[in-house]
C-alpha cells in the first residue's frame, strides 16, 4: 500500500497542477473582457472539465477498489501515526502557513481599502482554525484524552462552512457560475476532508469517502489558486492541499487486509479481558498483542451463548499454555475448566506428553500468578510446581527512590567498560549469552535493539574487546511510565567481579534518566533476588511454574464439562 499511497498523492498533485494551468488559461482567454461572459465551446474549458471529471472518476474507482479488501484500524492515532515526531511538526508548519496566509489576506484587504466587518470575522475564525489543527496535532502526539480534542478537530470544518457562506454572499449576484465554481469546490472538498478526518477521531470512519475527499481537496485547491485574488488566499489553499496530502498518505499507507483488521480487533477484545482478569500483571502491551497475533500461537475462545460475547480464552504455543483468562464477571461458572481441558486436548493432539504453564518460546507471564490463588485451580487439575524449592518472581522499583550516589556508577571499572551495544557487537553478545543462558539468546535477535533512536537498547560490559555481560534496557513512551530491565547475563568465567551489579545500576540509571517512574524486572529467580534487592528492587509478584505430564493413553476427548449460568 505504500507505493499506492505515494502514486495516488503524486497523481493528485500533478492533476491539480495541470488543472491550475488550464484554469489560468481559461480565466485569461475564455472570458470576454467587456461582458465577462465565457466563450462557448472553448477548448480550454472543455479540457479542464474533462480533466476534472476524469480525475474524479479515476480517484473514485481507485478508492472503492482499494477499500473493498482493505481497511484501516479503528484508531486515529494508528492510522495517522500521531506518535511520530513528524506528525506535530507537519501540522504546526501547516498551521503557520495557514495563519500566515490569513494575516497576509487581511493586510491586502486593508491596503485595498476593501475591509468589511465580515472580513474581520473571517480572519479571526481562520486564525482560530489554524491554531486548532496545530493544537490538535500536539495534543494527539502527547496522547491527550481531553474532550477539547473533539472541538479542535471540528473547528476547520465549521470555519470552511462559514467561508462557503461568505463566498456565496459575495457572489450571490454573479450569474456566471463557471467564473467561481472551482473556488466553491475547493472550499467544499476541504471541508469534507477535515470532516472525514474528524470521523476517525469519533471512530465513525469512511475510508473510501475520505480518500476521495483528500484527493479532491488537493486537486481543487491547486486549481483554485488560479482564481485567487491575492497571495494570502493562495497560501491558505496550499495549506489545505498539504494537510489533505498528509492525511491521504497516512491513510493509504496504513490500510491493512480486512482479515488482519479482524485479527487486530480480536486481539483488542482479548487484551481487554486479559487486563480485567489480571490487572496486577505488568507486561508491555505491544508484546502481549504481538503474541495474540502471532501465527505460532493458537487461541481457543469461549463465547456466551446468549449474546456471542467473548468471555474467556486460552493462548497456546506448542506445549505451553501462555495464558488462560476468564472475564471476572463470568468466573466460577466452569468456563476456565472447559478452556483448560480443551487446551490440554489440543496440546495432546499435537503429540506432546507434557504441558507447561506460562513461559515457552515466548511468554505473557512466566507462570501462574500466586497473588489471587489462581494457582490452586491448576493444582486441583493435576499441575505441580516444576522448579522445586526455587520460585519465579517479578521485581520492581520506584525510580524516584533510586539514589545515584548510593551506588558506584562509572563506565569503566577494573578494565571493564560499560557502553551501549551496536550491530557490530551482535556476534560477541550472542557468544556471551549462549555460554551462560542459552534460552536468552532469542531475546537478543531483534534489530530494534541496535538502532540509535530505539527506546530498547542493550547495555554491554566489555573487557579486552570481549563482551562479558549484557542487559536489555527497554524504555517506553507510554503514559504508564514503566521501563524494563531483562535478560541479565554474565559470562561464567567473569562472575563475582560485580559486573551484573554494575549493569543493573547503569540500566536503572538509564531508565530514570529517561524520565520513567518505575523499573520492572520480569521472570527472575528467588535464588538471585539478593542481587536486585541490594540495588533497591522488591518482589511484586510470585509465580507458580506449573507442569503436567499427559497420559497419552487417556482419551482427553472424553471429558464432560459441567457449565452453569
Amino acid at each position: 500500500m505504500r507505493k499506492l499511497a505515494v502514486i495516488v498523492t503524486l497523481c493528485s498533485f500533478l492533476a491539480g497542477i495541470a488543472g491550475f494551468f488550464l484554469r489560468a488559461a481559461e480565466l485569461k482567454y475564455v472570458f470576454d473582457t467587456v461582458t465577462g461572459l465565457p466563450v462557448r465551446e472553448s477548448a480550454i474549458s472543455t479540457g479542464l472539465i474533462a480533466l476534472t471529471f476524469t480525475f474524479l472518476i479515476v480517484i473514485a474507482v481507485i478508492s472503492f477498489i482499494t477499500v473493498r479488501n482493505k481497511a484501516p484500524e479503528n484508531s486515529f492515532s494508528k492510522i495517522f501515526n500521531t506518535s511520530s515526531d513528524k506528525y506535530p511538526v507537519v501540522f504546526v508548519i501547516i498551521a503557520i502557513i495557514w495563519a500566515g496566509g490569513t494575516v497576509l489576506n487581511q493586510i491586502n484587504l486593508i491596503r485595498a481599502d476593501a475591509l468589511r466587518a465580515i472580513d474581520i470575522s473571517f480572519t479571526v475564525f481562520s486564525l482560530l482554525s489554524a491554531a486548532a489543527i496545530g493544537g490538535f496535532a500536539v495534543e494527539m502526539y502527547h496522547k491527550s484524552k481531553s474532550k477539547i480534542l473533539y472541538v479542535l478537530c471540528l473547528m476547520p470544518v465549521i470555519f470552511l462552512c462559514f467561508w462557503l457562506i461568505v463566498f456565496y454572499e459575495y457572489n450571490a449576484a454573479n450569474p456566471i457560475l463557471i467564473s467561481y465554481v472551482y473556488v466553491c469546490l475547493a472550499i467544499v472538498t476541504a471541508a469534507m476532508s477535515f470532516y472525514f478526518t474528524a470521523g476517525f477521531v469519533f471512530e465513525k470512519y469512511s475510508p473510501a469517502k475520505a480518500i476521495v475527499s483528500y484527493c479532491s481537496t488537493i486537486y481543487f485547491c491547486l486549481v483554485a489558486i488560479a482564481d485567487s485574488y491575492n497571495l494570502g488566499i493562495s497560501i491558505i489553499y496550499i495549506a489545505f492541499a498539504f494537510s489533505a496530502a498528509y492525511f491521504l498518505l497516512m491513510l493509504l499507507w496504513h490500510l491493512k487486509d480486512r482479515k488482519d483488521i479482524e485479527q487486530i480487533e480480536s486481539a483488542d477484545e482479548l487484551y481487554k479481558i486479559y487486563r480485567k482478569a489480571l490487572p496486577d500483571i505488568i507486561r508491555d502491551e505491544d508484546t502481549v498483542r504481538k503474541i495474540f497475533l502471532s501465527k505460532k500461537t493458537k487461541i481457543l475462545d469461549y463465547k456466551d451463548d446468549r449474546d456471542l460475547r467473548l468471555v474467556g480464552f486460552s493462548v497456546l504455543c506448542e506445549n505451553a499454555i501462555y495464558l488462560l483468562c476468564v472475564n471476572p464477571e463470568n468466573q466460577n461458572l466452569g468456563i476456565g475448566t472447559y478452556l483448560l481441558k480443551e487446551s490440554e486436548k489440543e496440546i495432546s493432539k499435537n503429540g506432546y506428553d507434557s504441558i507447561i504453564l506460562g513461559a515457552g518460546k515466548d511468554y505473557i507471564m512466566p507462570g501462574v500468578p500466586m497473588n489471587n490463588n489462581a494457582h490452586d485451580f491448576f493444582i486441583t487439575n493435576g499441575y505441580i510446581h516444576s522448579w522445586g524449592e526455587c520460585s519465579c518472581v517479578d521485581m520492581s522499583m520506584e525510580l524516584t527512590g533510586f539514589d545515584y550516589d548510593k551506588h558506584q556508577i562509572s563506565d569503566t571499572i577494573e578494565d571493564i567498560t560499560y557502553r551501549w551495544a551496536d550491530i557490530n557487537d551482535y556476534s560477541n553478545i550472542y557468544e556471551c549469552v549462549v555460554s551462560s543462558e542459552d534460552n536468552f539468546a532469542k531475546f537478543y535477535e531483534g534489530k530494534e535493539f541496535y538502532d540509535d533512536d530505539s527506546k530498547a537498547k542493550i547495555l554491554v560490559a566489555v573487557r579486552k574487546q570481549r563482551v562479558v555481560g549484557v542487559l536489555m534496557v527497554i524504555g517506553s513512551d507510554k503514559d504508564d511510565g514503566i521501563g524494563y530491565l531483562a535478560a541479565l547475563t554474565t559470562a561464567p568465567d567473569m562472575r563475582g567481579k560485580g559486573i551484573a551489579t554494575m549493569l543493573m545500576n547503569l540500566g536503572t540509571k538509564a531508565l530514570k534518566d529517561m524520565g520513567l517512574r518505575l523499573s520492572y524486572l520480569s521472570y527472575t529467580y528467588t535464588d538471585i533476588i539478593g542481587l536486585y534487592r541490594n540495588i533497591g528492587y522488591e518482589v511484586c509478584m510470585e509465580y507458580f511454574m506449573g507442569e503436567k505430564k499427559l497420559n497419552q493413553k487417556e482419551n482427553l476427548s472424553g471429558h464432560e464439562y459441567e457449565m452453569s449460568f
